[in-house]
């Protein structure tokens, strides 16, 4: 389990970047998100 857990911190972490970085440029790859 511990692949999830990790697999889950990584994609926090890659939203959490994706949206600090479309919150400076528009070009958001999941619109609505």
């Amino acid at each position: 389990m511990a692949v999830a857990e990790r697999l889950a911190d990584e994609n926090a972490a890659d939203l959490r970047a994706r949206r600090e970085h479309t919150s400076t440029v528009t070009c958001s790859p999941h619109p609505g998100k």
